[in-house]
């Protein structure tokens, strides 16, 4: 685990990686469907924002609604970032990125 880390930490560094993941994610938002529709993708949808409005839940939880829209879009970085790692890590993949 401590060696998958610093992987990850010293990928980071790298531009070229840091690049791949921004394209990965933005490719992923372009392409899954927004749920409850057939033909709008989540990162097509202009109202994402309104349900955070709408959630007394969570602007009571975050206290502003600036810092429950932050979270909601680091909740969705994270998770994007999480599916990557994962599918990256599969058989050792980590490792053959940095030692082709």
């Amino acid at each position: 685990l401590q060696k998958q880390i610093s992987f990850i930490l010293e990928y980071l560094r790298d531009e070229e990686f840091v690049d791949m993941v921004k394209a990965w994610s933005l490719q992923v938002l372009q392409t899954t469907t927004r749920p409850g529709s057939d033909t709008e993708t989540v990162g097509k949808d202009d109202q994402w924002f309104s349900s955070i409005a709408m959630s007394s839940h969570d602007l009571a939880m975050a206290g502003t609604f600036r810092a429950a829209l932050h979270n909601r879009i680091a909740v969705l970085v994270g998770s994007l970032f999480t599916v990557l790692l994962a599918h990256l890590d599969r058989n050792g993949g980590l490792r053959l990125l940095k030692d082709p």
